[in-house]
């Protein structure tokens, strides 16, 4: 008898919820982007399987992240038992809901936008300039968000580059933030190997090939040198500084009224004919001639002295 009496008081001191019983929680914080009936509830007296299958039960939507949400006690007792749970089931009035959140450092982001720029670039580290990605601030995100940069199917990655940072959670797109980055590549310029000043004359002999930032570069820097040879600097120009059009008188190498003799070229076959300059023009420039024979004007481009190549 001594030895039943314990027995008897531990059976009678027995939990309530030695019955398997599910109890929510007035309040919850949810970590994907379903609710499940596992974080909202205390699963108590059940079978591991049997809780782990009742733990999986989705019974809504998570709330968005910085927003709040209610479940009422019907809502919740009609999606519980829809799931085919026969078991006892305590409800609150209201079950209030918020969303598990993490900050996401706006240096980690500018870090991927920089790993993407150069997993994704097609340059030689060797032409790379600078690669300027802006700062970014931080972002608060759901707790199980992920983060990938993409760019558009079309981007070359030279010069303003658009980067676009998407925060999905388990698929869904939750937030998407369009960063400015710019690729800088090196480019060839020409400049001199020493001080030429105003009045010189320049030959290629004083050029030499500068590497220089594309977005440093004027627009009327000059990159091939037989526009140049022979030029007259109009000011000084010193080495390490690119040669521009605005430092140069470059002789023409056509007159206006001078005959020329026009050249047409078409694969391996060429056509000369005796020609007017209606204009001057050094190297390169594209003039108006009037073919003598013919009485026709077209366009050509001055290759040499005297001589001009036309446009088919």
């Amino acid at each position: 008898m001594r030895v039943l009496m314990p027995i008897l008081a531990l059976l009678c001191a027995a939990p309530a919820w030695a019955t398997p019983t599910i109890e929510v929680a007035p309040r919850a914080e949810i970590t994907g982007p379903t609710v499940r009936l596992g974080e909202i509830a205390q699963l108590r007296g059940f079978s591991k399987a049997r809780t782990r299958e009742l733990a999986a039960i989705e019974v809504g939507k998570s709330p968005n992240v910085g927003l709040g949400q209610y479940m009422p006690r019907a809502y919740l007792e009609s999606r519980i038992r829809r799931a085919g749970v026969s078991e006892s089931v305590r409800l609150p009035l209201r079950v209030e809901l918020s969303r598990k959140t993490k900050t996401i450092d706006g240096e980690y982001i500018a870090g991927r936008v920089r790993a993407a720029l150069a997993e994704g670039m097609p340059h030689d580290p060797r032409d790379l300039a600078e690669v300027r990605v802006p700062s970014i601030a931080d972002i608060v995100v759901p707790a199980q968000a992920d983060l990938d940069v993409r760019f558009a199917a079309d981007e070359d990655f030279t010069g303003a580059v658009t980067a676009d940072v998407v925060i999905t959670d388990a698929g869904e797109l939750v937030r998407r933030r369009r960063v400015n980055a710019h690729i800088d590549l090196l480019v060839d310029a020409l400049g001199v190997s020493e001080e030429m000043r105003r009045g010189g004359r320049l030959t290629t002999a004083h050029l030499m090939v500068l590497r220089i930032a594309q977005s440093r570069l004027p627009k009327d820097a000059i990159i091939k040198p037989e526009f140049i040879d022979g030029a007259i600097v109009r000011r000084t120009i010193r080495p390490g500084e690119p040669i521009r059009e605005a430092f140069l008188k470059v002789p023409p190498l056509v007159e206006r009224g001078q005959r020329v003799r026009m050249v047409a070229r078409r694969g391996d076959v060429s056509v000369t004919t005796i020609g007017e300059a209606l204009a001057s023009g050094p190297r390169g420039a594209r003039i108006r001639v009037r073919n003598l024979a013919s009485r026709k004007i077209v366009g050509g481009k001055v290759i040499s002295s005297g001589v001009v190549e036309m446009e088919f």
